[in-house]
């Protein structure tokens, strides 16, 4: 204990302000009051007393006042310094200024947080905020950038190729065109798979037909067989005795005039076919009807076949009449040499009232080809052709090719073309009137031939132009008779 008045006493001495190196001037003073209110003796004993302490010092006017005094000036300066830390706390942790006064950084950290919730819920709103309304800018930077590439691309298009279809109207329309054509390609499949159907029947029938009809230049049976003295006829034997039978024999049992007659019959059984699809193809057309002098026309092309159809409303007229005075002038030299094509008619043979064979040769142009007198044709038609009155009261008429006439063989002067004509003729009433409906379809089927088919009048095109070339002019004189604008010959 003797030895601390010593060293304050030194403290006195090197510090400018009089006071020890340890000691600052907050703590000093309640640390003196409470030595001396404890009652503890004075540092030095005895009572004896710091001159610093006794004396009233100009530079440390407390150290001269009365113990009371002092006591009451530290409670004071101790109540504001927490009064002033506690205000600051309210605000983000700064370090208090008792802190900064005493200059201790003894590594205590105020942590930066809000002891307010009320002031941390808005910090974290006004930075949610902030958040958004940078996302909502960097978006309309974006839209807008997206905006601008639209704009640029329309302009593109539309400087590119002008739309037609600025419209509700147009647009509609354009819809309605594409089903259209969905709706004509499924009709083209369906027609594609019914046309491969018929055409396999019509195989199988064929087959069935040579086979159970005996060959035209076929010798008979008993021929054959009485013409070999051995039972036993060898192959060498019967090629031999086909070829010593005079032509005068080759029209047997199966003579040519039946075989007319056979043909005339299966093209009437085949008529009522080609009729339906000729109604059919107005009722449901594929393209779009034409009108061609006058009349309404459809067309259609296959793979082995095309045909064009023709109907119109004979107003005022009969049908079996009509018929009738159809049936007096096909292949009447006089009436069909009226038109420009016609170079001959004439009818060869009439079977019966209801049934004749006709020759035409008629004339078409093709494509500029040298190789075809300078790009016209003769055709030479060979057609049995045969009319029927029906249980409803229509009149039905056809037309069929004969390809193969022994009286009348192939000349390189002449082309021929597999034709089927069918002709319908029914009475109807409508709010206009009374009369006749024709319904007219002509089908050419293509050679199978491939050796044929490389021939320029065989070509589809030329085909189907041949075919406008003069079948509607044909029907269109047959409606003008009807109508009494030509003589009734």
């Amino acid at each position: 204990m003797g030895g601390l008045p010593m060293n304050m006493t030194s403290g006195n001495v090197n510090n400018n302000m009089g006071l020890p190196m340890s000691m600052n001037m907050p703590l000093s003073m309640p640390s003196l009051q409470s030595s001396t209110s404890n009652g503890l003796a004075p540092i030095h004993g005895g009572g004896r007393t710091n001159s610093l302490m006794g004396v009233n010092s100009p530079m440390f006017p407390s150290l001269g006042s009365t113990t009371p005094t002092t006591a009451s000036s530290a409670a004071t300066a101790t109540t504001i310094a927490a009064k002033d830390k506690k205000t600051t706390k309210k605000r983000k942790a700064p370090s208090s200024n008792a802190d900064a006064e005493s200059g201790d950084d003894g590594g205590r950290k105020q942590p930066e947080e809000y002891e307010d919730p009320k002031a941390k819920r808005r910090a974290q709103i006004a930075k949610a905020a902030r958040k958004h309304r940078q996302r909502q800018k960097d978006e309309l930077i974006a839209l807008r950038s997206k905006v601008k590439d639209l704009k640029e691309q329309i302009e593109v298009l539309q400087s590119s190729e002008p739309s037609e279809h600025n419209t509700e109207l147009g647009w509609k329309q354009e819809a309605e065109q594409h089903a259209e054509i969905r709706a004509r390609v499924d009709q083209e499949n369906d027609f594609l798979r019914k046309t491969l159907m018929e055409q396999m029947k019509f195989i199988q029938r064929l087959q069935d037909y040579f086979t159970k009809q005996p060959l035209l230049n076929m010798p008979s049976l008993d021929m054959i067989l009485n013409s070999s003295s051995s039972g036993v006829t060898t192959p060498s034997a019967l090629s031999s005795t086909i070829s010593a039978v005079p032509s005068v024999l080759q029209l047997q049992s199966g003579s040519f005039r039946e075989r007319l007659i056979d043909l005339a019959s299966e093209a009437m059984a085949n008529a009522d076919k080609q009729l339906t699809a000729c109604e059919t193809a107005f009722r449901n057309p594929k393209t779009s009807t034409m009108t061609y002098f006058g009349l309404e026309v459809q067309y259609e092309i296959g793979k082995n076949e095309m045909g064009i159809f023709f109907r119109h409303h004979l107003y005022g007229c009969n049908a079996n009449v009509l018929m009738n005075d159809l049936w007096s002038i096909i292949g009447d030299d006089n009436y069909e040499k009226g038109f420009a094509f016609t170079e001959t008619a004439g009818v060869l043979e009439e079977i019966d009232p209801n049934t004749k064979y006709i020759r035409r040769v008629v004339n078409l142009t093709m494509s500029s080809d040298a190789a075809v007198g300078g790009g016209v044709m003769k055709e030479e038609s060979l057609t049995i052709n045969q009319k029927r009155d029906n249980p409803d009261g229509s009149s039905s008429l056809i037309s069929q090719s004969v390809m193969n006439d022994p009286n009348y063989p192939r000349s390189a002067d002449y082309i021929r073309r597999d034709v089927a004509a069918a002709v319908l003729l029914k009475n109807f009433s409508d709010a206009t009137g009374q009369g006749s409906l024709l319904l007219w379809s002509v089908k050419v089927e293509l050679d199978k031939d491939p050796e044929e088919r490389t021939k320029s009048y065989n070509n589809p095109d030329i085909i189907l132009k041949n075919l406008f070339e003069t079948a509607p002019v044909y029907v269109k004189g047959i409606v003008d008779r009807a109508r009494g604008t030509l003589p009734q010959g």
